[in-house]
């Protein structure tokens, strides 16, 4: 009787599933006639017998590549791992309020056109508006304030074209590892005793 072709693939299956990864010429004497047994097989049927010797090669070649690569994305003991990639570039977004963390300025009107930002992986953010008195008074109670969250607050005034113009910097939140910089910019507002005030803050990025 002529052996199908779903027996056949049975056969050969069966045969390919007994064998290790060893070389071809170890088989054992029960590996060989499985072999022989389906290559009759397949010759009954007309079928071309697979080259297992090639299969076999091929399957431990295979083994040998995936274990190398996985080896190559493991780090060596006693190293640390690789930097996570940094973050994509995020498009301008509108911002309407100072993010939570950044120490509030009382009375502090926000005007519009406040943006906020991502570059490699640095969070960035600003945001203008005006205040109540004066730039230099401004700019000192919000230092002091500062002073309780940042681990770092420094204070310039510089006269531009003879405005006085304030800058306020702030570093490092005394409870976060990750850089928080705040610098603020002040200069007289035209209206009244009012001072306008820029936020240019970044989280993230080289100190």
């Amino acid at each position: 009787m002529k052996t199908s072709p779903r027996l056949l693939t049975f056969l050969l299956a069966t045969s390919l599933s007994t064998l290790s990864a060893r070389a071809a010429e170890d088989f054992d004497p029960e590996t060989k006639a499985a072999l022989e047994a389906a290559r009759k097989a397949a010759e009954k049927a007309g079928v071309k017998m697979p080259d297992v010797r090639k299969m076999i090669e091929d399957a431990e070649a295979e083994d040998a590549a995936e274990k190398k690569a996985d080896a190559k994305g493991k780090p060596e003991a006693g190293k640390p791992a690789a930097p996570a990639t940094k973050m994509a570039t995020q498009k301008p977004e509108p911002l309407k309020a100072l993010p939570d963390w950044i120490t509030p300025l009382p009375d502090f009107k926000p005007a519009h056109g406040g943006r906020r930002w991502a570059e490699e992986g640095v969070e960035k953010g600003e945001l203008t508006g005006s205040v109540p008195g004066a730039p230099r008074d401004v700019a000192a109670a919000w230092a002091k304030a500062a002073k309780e969250h940042f681990r770092g607050v420094t204070t310039n005034d510089v006269m531009i074209n003879g405005a006085l113009t304030m800058s306020v910097f702030a570093t490092y939140l005394k409870e976060e590892q990750l850089e928080h910089r705040v610098e603020l910019e002040l200069k007289p507002a035209k209206a009244g005793n009012t001072t306008t005030v820029k936020f240019n803050y970044s989280i993230g990025g080289e100190p």
